[in-house]
């Protein structure tokens, strides 16, 4: 005989999962916030300004800037609504 699919069991290991992996994705979005900063060191030493506009307004310092956010936001769409995605415990 199948066993239920929605076992206290299965539900406890598909949300260790999910947080496993929300966990993983917050290390690699730290990670890319080093590499971000690093663009923007970059970005500094070419405008030759101090000035925070003049260094937000360079193009890969703002590419990386963008691309940050959507990372982020994939991240923070990830932790509010995973549970709610086939395979979670909802």
């Amino acid at each position: 005989m199948l066993s239920n699919p929605t076992t206290p069991t299965l539900v406890a290991a598909t949300e260790q999962a999910r947080l496993d992996a929300l966990r993983e994705l917050r290390a690699a979005r730290d990670l890319m916030g080093r590499w971000t900063d690093f663009v923007r060191r970059q970005a500094h030493a070419r405008v030759g300004s101090d000035d925070f506009d003049d260094v937000l307004a360079d193009p890969a310092y703002w590419a990386a800037i963008e691309l940050y956010g959507e990372v982020n936001d994939a991240i923070a769409g990830f932790a509010l609504h995973g549970d709610r995605l086939p395979g979670g415990d909802q």
